[in-house]
């Protein structure tokens, strides 16, 4: 499935060449990891190995130390680096003087000589190697140490590794992990091969030990191709001699020749989809070089030829990844507007555990960066001194915002240049630390921050967004913004660059700050002069506010600018803050419904909600200062002074709310909603004003509620954001998935995860992707499966974070819906794949199996496909599975495979996750990762990959003749033949009159004329002639004189029509007549029942038994009788005859009920169980079909056959030998070309008229729906007639029951008292 892209967009992929330095090796102290450590600093030499797999060290009388490049994390040198405080150093060096003085030099800092090395799988259980540089130059060594060595660990060739690689990464390590003497320790191989018993032997046999008490290993003697033979002895490949049975080569061959070499790379290996063009096939001269390459024995290597030896090593080379290592470099278009792209986003990126209770830390800024994630969270809130970053309301602890802004600052562009958007959450209340915040990142980040916007992509509606290629290190802020005045005069572009500019330079804000001070103070002032008054109204209070109130004069609604304005007076400021506190604790009553959850990053006309949050409620004076400072009046605390400065202020917020209400079109949540919604959105729905200095800092993504689809269209500002819970947004998809992805197409969304998920859990992010989710966020401290689905997207295109979108998701003149099942212009494609076998999984005797699943669109989706277990093998065990057919994946583009090994209790061992966009087909080795997605040093599978366009069922054999038509024609001829034999050889068994139905002018070739849909049913005796048949057209049958030459046959007569047998026909039969007395056989039972029930109670109403205190009792036990103690009637017999015959008319319409109510239930039963028999009959209808379009073939083909014969019995007899051998040979081929072109014309009828009844099929199955209705109908039309007539069959029951009783011998009215047989016979027993 590896597309031309590559060859359009051509990358190179060469490993970085390792500088002198580290080849060679340079001097540093490494000093202890924990402060709690007291040991001393030693002096060690750090080298790189030649080939960049390892990097190892050796301390004074220890073993060498290895640490794998592909586990580095990080590195840090300067003063982001660990730097010993000055005790420890000092107790570190005390005894060595040498030491001293190599790090005492006075005129260079210690923190420009050290060096830290940060590795480890997740994200918060990190590991840190520090080292000093003892060098003359330390700040150059350890600059060049630190650059180099992050830029070969997250290089391509680093961390997509083949096997191949794999084995030498691991020969490497383990040649250059030597003891103190400089040996190989044994105990190693032992521990990584699975045993002493399993290689004791293997390495006497190879001859690296020459008894079992040798316990080391002298690396001379150590050679990689000894390693590979050992490894070959410890799992042993029994499945490659299948392997090579499979293709052809025999199991008992030793070896494949360069032809076999070159099919093998042109048909099996070969994607078919490849362009031949861009991609030539194998030449020998190519195979032969492969065999050059890969063959390890010489002798065979010069006769060209590759034993199963060479063949293993050809396909664990990198010349046979499973993806091609072009796929994970830069290698997709980055000019394309920001919406056009998968971001990698991070949720809550400060908390290292829970979302209740855990640690906040700088560092996960730093290492959610590293891994390509290109948005991060920041949740702002007031500190004592310094806004500080924090899980509002939790346990958690928090961390300084000027910490994470200098962690984001020093990691934002190690791993990719591409930009990095700042998502705040902000709850700074405190207009001074939000000041404090805009010059932290103005201060930090410098050149890097984005203020003004680009000239070639203004801020404006209808204009698209900028490129990442356009943004290269460029920080991007999301947060409130503040509104511009309305009707205030345009600033010109050069004012406002100067004025940025003058800004960016003094970094002075001080008349923002001034103003927002003034705010603030009159704002505390209000709240502390009525502070008891505002707890007690927040206690009781239970509405959220709206910007919209309800008016209590009649009109719509009243402004709450306009009404503080107009009914205040501004010189007293506890009136002021009343009067705000008052309105802002209302709700409107006639907001429009919403659908999603009310943004997160919400600029204006955000509702708090106090119902849902308890803490809010509970808190006393700083809650209430928040409740006045959220929404639509925050500024308004300035209008209390008479100072001409706070009336500016005052109009400027009243322009404000104006411009709100001029958008109050785009609707606002109700009630009901806020409520199912806020609890998801925890925090976020309780963000502070946006002050000016935060605000200048945001452009390209400004948030803003959502309030509808139709809005945001007509609006069509691209550079609006909209944040969603996962609930939200799920409900968004489900409801309006078309204008989703055309939202996602034109602007940005984000989605996080809903509160609930206090355990830090994330959602699976592929089902946002299918909407076109730009900023998809997920709690990376979690490596579940979404985690490892999203490292998986990810890691491709070179890490950078953003992953361009599929075509269709781009495209204006596209529609695409993320449910739909198939995709017009798109080919779907089937994918199968086949487990092998495993190599190395674990060093432990483990059971293991494999899991395979496919995440896609949601037809796309596959979960939980296992092969076999495999007992207490981990080295080499072989699965040998059938093969997981992934039938039709619709959008191979968006489609991720996981391929997991796991043991018997679960535990994963190692995973993959490919894109199936560029999955390479054919016999592959996939190497495993850990679940950091980190590569494992040895593990792998070997499995086979087939990838074909998808092909409905019923069209297989017409697309296998159009692509191969001499072979299907080859094919058939054969099938003629043997048929022929078949008959000859039943002739001689047969009688005269018997062989006349292999006479060929008794082959059907086509059908007559049938009822179009819905034909008239047949009679029940009509039926019973036809009911041994299930076909429902009757052939028509033309004998061969009817077709003479293929001019003269028309293509409208080879196929006759055929029509499926509707509802009303199938009745008719007999398995249905049979389906239904089954019902009413179920349904007599249930009324013989009701009808006991309604006998007892009759004979209870109107008879009087002898001794009625004891008769209860004895019949408790004994009689049969049904019980009358459920029912809902009165049987006392001192009732009047008319109260009896009330109730039992009564009990009479509950039985009505009750057996309507059984019909009811029943009736879904039956209508399955008749589809079951619809579907068998459709299934023989179609296999029918197949036969009579066979037999028309085998007539057209005779016909073709003997009018060959004819011709070249027609040919002149005088002609010459020559010339009639070219007559023949010119009739010969004529012959084939015209039954090629009647076949495929008979193949594409046959295709159209199994399309036409199968699409027939699926409407008669779709009826069974209507046929239910119309059975309830009838069911209820009955009930209401039973329920209309119950008082005569009140009358005839009666009757009947006593007739029953006067045949018996009794006397029975309805005022006497009877005794029936029954009870008078227990009674006489007793």
């Amino acid at each position: 499935m590896a597309g031309a892209e590559a060859a359009v967009h051509k990358v190179n992929i060469d490993k970085p060449q390792i500088p002198q330095r580290l080849l060679k090796g340079s001097k540093f102290l490494k000093w202890p990891k924990s402060d709690g450590d007291d040991s001393v600093a030693v002096p060690v030499t750090l080298r790189v190995d030649p080939k960049g797999y390892v990097l190892y060290w050796h301390e004074p009388n220890k073993d060498t130390e290895c640490l794998e490049i592909s586990s580095i994390r990080d590195t840090r040198f300067g003063k982001y680096a660990r730097e010993p405080k000055q005790e420890k150093l000092d107790r570190m060096i005390s005894g060595d003087p040498q030491l001293g003085k190599m790090v005492s030099d006075p005129t260079i800092p210690l923190n420009e000589r050290c060096f830290t090395i940060v590795y480890g799988v997740k994200l918060v259980e990190l590991n840190f190697l520090n080292f000093i540089s003892v060098d003359k130059n330390p700040l150059e060594v350890v600059k060049e140490w630190a650059d180099f060595l992050l830029k070969l660990a997250y290089h391509p060739t680093t961390r997509h590794i083949s096997v191949e690689t794999s084995i030498e990464k691991a020969f490497t390590k383990l040649k250059l992990e030597t003891n103190q003497f400089g040996e190989i320790p044994v105990k190693k191989l032992y521990k990584m091969l699975g045993g002493r018993k399993r290689v004791e032997s293997v390495l006497n046999s190879v001859g690296l030990i020459t008894s079992k008490k040798n316990s080391t290993i002298d690396p001379e003697e150590f050679q990689l191709s000894r390693f590979k033979k050992l490894l070959q002895l410890c799992c042993l490949r029994t499945e490659m001699d299948s392997v090579f049975a499979e293709l052809g080569f025999g199991a008992k061959r030793m070896y494949i020749t360069k032809q076999k070499m070159k099919d093998f790379v042109n048909t099996v290996q070969r994607d078919p989809k490849l362009n031949e063009i861009l991609y030539p096939f194998t030449t020998d001269d190519q195979a032969g070089d492969y065999i050059q390459e890969y063959e390890p024995n010489i002798m065979f290597s010069q006769r060209g030829q590759l034993t199963p030896e060479g063949f293993d090593a050809y396909l664990q080379s990198d010349d046979n990844n499973i993806v091609g290592i072009e796929k994970y470099a830069e290698h997709q278009d980055m000019t394309l507007p920001l919406s056009h792209y998968f971001i990698n986003s991070s949720h809550n990126t400060y908390l290292t555990g829970t979302q209740y209770r855990s640690k906040s830390s700088a560092e996960m800024y730093r290492q959610v960066l590293l891994t390509g994630c290109r948005c991060v969270e920041l949740d702002c809130w007031d500190g004592d001194d310094e806004p500080i970053i924090n899980h509002g309301f939790t346990l958690c602890t928090p961390v300084l915002f000027r910490d994470v802004v200098e962690a984001i600052n020093e990691s934002a562009f190690k791993t990719s240049p591409y930009p990095v958007i700042l998502s705040f959450e902000n709850h700074v209340d405190n207009p001074q630390q939000q000041a404090k915040m805009a010059q932290y990142c103005r201060d930090i980040f410098k050149e890097k921050l984005l203020i003004d916007p680009l000239d070639e992509f203004p801020i404006e509606s209808n204009k698209i967004l900028p490129p990442p290629k356009d943004l290269l290190y460029k920080i991007i802020v999301k947060n409130k913004k503040q509104r511009p005045k309305k009707g205030a005069s345009t600033v010109t572009k050069s004012s406002t660059e100067e004025t940025s500019k003058d800004r960016s330079k003094s970094g002075s804000i001080q008349s923002e700050t001034a103003l927002l001070s003034k705010a603030q103070s009159l704002h505390q002032n209000s709240t502390a002069g009525n502070g008891k008054r505002t707890n007690t109204q927040l206690a009781n209070n239970k509405k959220s506010t709206s910007p919209v109130l309800p008016s209590t004069n009649g009109s719509n609604g009243v402004n709450l600018t306009s009404d503080i304005i107009g009914s205040t007076d501004f010189t007293d400021c506890e009136k002021v803050a009343e009067k705000l506190e008052n309105m802002s604790l209302k709700i409107s009553t006639s907001s429009p419904a919403y659908l999603a959850c009310p943004n997160t990053d919400t600029t204006k006309e955000e509702p708090t909600s106090r119902k849902n949050s308890t803490e809010e409620s509970s808190d006393s004076t700083k809650k209430t200062e928040a409740s006045l400072t959220n929404g639509d009046d925050k500024l308004q605390n300035d209008e209390d002074s008479p100072d001409s400065n706070d009336t500016e202020t005052l109009k400027e917020a009243k322009d404000e709310d104006d411009d709100d209400e001029d958008d109050e079109d785009e609707g606002s949540i109700t009630n009901l909603d806020y409520k199912e919604n806020a609890e998801d959105c925890g925090t976020a729905l309780k963000e502070s004003k946006a002050y000016g200095a935060m605000s200048s800092l945001v452009n390209y993504i400004q948030p803003v509620r959502f309030k509808s689809f139709e809005i945001s269209e007509r609006r069509s500002r691209s550079y609006e954001i909209s944040s969603f819970t996962e609930t939200a947004a799920l409900r968004l998809l489900t409801f309006y998935p078309l204008e989703f992805v055309r939202y996602n197409r034109r602007q940005t969304s984000r989605i996080y995860p809903k509160g609930a998920r206090m355990d830090s859990s994330n959602y699976m992010p592929q089902v946002f992707w299918n909407a076109g989710c730009q900023f998809v966020a997920l709690n990376f401290q979690m490596l579940d499966l979404p985690m490892q689905v999203n490292f998986g997207l990810f890691e491709f295109n070179g890490g950078t974070g953003y992953m361009l979108k599929p075509e269709l998701m781009r495209k204006k003149d596209r529609m695409f819906d993320p449910f739909s099942q198939s995709i017009d212009g798109i080919v779907a494609t089937t994918l199968t794949i086949r487990v092998i076998s495993g190599q190395f999984l674990s060093s432990s005797r483990l059971s293991t199996f494999v899991e395979v699943e496919m995440y896609g669109l949601p037809k796309d989706t596959y979960r939980k496909q296992r092969t076999k277990t495999i007992e207490h093998n981990s080295i080499n065990p072989c699965y040998n599975s059938n093969g997981f057919t992934f039938t039709k994946i619709i959008l191979p583009e968006l489609a991720i495979l996981r391929i997991a090994v796991l043991d018997n209790g679960g535990n994963m061992i190692g995973q993959r996750f490919l894109r199936v966009e560029g999955l390479r087909p054919g016999y592959r080795y996939i190497t495993l990762r850990n679940e950091g997605n980190q590569p494992l040093t040895m593990p792998s599978l070997f499995v086979h990959l087939q990838v074909d366009d998808y092909v409905p069922d019923i069209h297989k054999s017409l697309a296998d003749a159009l692509a191969n038509p001499i072979t299907y024609l080859r094919d058939q001829e054969i099938e003629e033949k043997q048929r022929q034999e078949r008959r000859k050889a039943m002739k001689v068994l047969l009688d005269e009159r018997e062989k006349e139905m292999f006479d060929p002018s008794h082959i059907p070739a086509g059908y007559g004329t049938i009822p179009k849909k819905h034909p008239k049913p047949k009679t029940k005796q009509e039926q019973k002639k036809s009911e041994s048949s299930l076909s429902t057209a009757r052939p028509v049958h033309r004998s061969s004189s009817s077709v003479s030459n293929s001019e003269k046959i028309d293509n409208n007569q080879l196929v006759g029509k055929f029509v499926p047998q509707t509802v009303n026909d199938l009745k008719l039969k007999t398995m249905y007549e049979k389906l239904e007395n089954e019902q009413k056989k179920r349904v007599e039972k249930f009324k013989k029942r009701q009808l006991q029930v309604f006998t007892a109670c009759y004979n209870q109403m109107f008879s009087t038994p002898r001794r009625s205190s004891v008769l209860p009792v004895l019949r408790s036990p004994f009689s049969r009788r049904p019980s009358i103690a459920d029912v809902s009637i009165d049987t006392n017999p001192a009732l009047p005859d008319e109260a009896k015959k009330s109730e039992l008319i009564k009990l009479l319409k509950d039985h009505y009920l009750e057996e309507k109510n059984y019909r009811f239930e029943k009736l879904p039963q039956f209508i399955q169980k008749f589809a079951e028999l619809i579907k068998r009959h459709q299934k023989h209808e179609l296999e029918k079909l197949q036969d009579i379009a066979q037999k028309e073939q085998d007539a057209v083909q005779k016909q073709k056959d003997a009018d060959k014969e004819t011709k070249i019995k027609n040919i002149p007899s005088n002609l010459s030998k020559e010339e009639v051998e070219e007559k023949r040979k010119d009739i010969t081929d004529r012959h084939i070309q015209d039954c090629v072109a009647i076949r495929r014309t008979l193949a594409k009828k046959q295709g159209e008229r199994l399309e036409k009844v199968h699409t027939t099929q699926v409407e008669i199955l779709e009826s069974l729906e209507e046929e239910e209705k119309l059975m309830k109908q009838k069911i209820d039309k009955e009930y209401k007639e039973k329920v209309a007539n119950a008082s005569d069959e009140y009358e005839r029951l009666r009757s009947e029951i006593n007739s029953r009783r006067q045949g018996s011998g009794s006397t029975v009215s309805t005022s006497s008292t009877l005794q029936d047989e029954p009870l008078r016979r227990r009674k006489q027993t007793i």
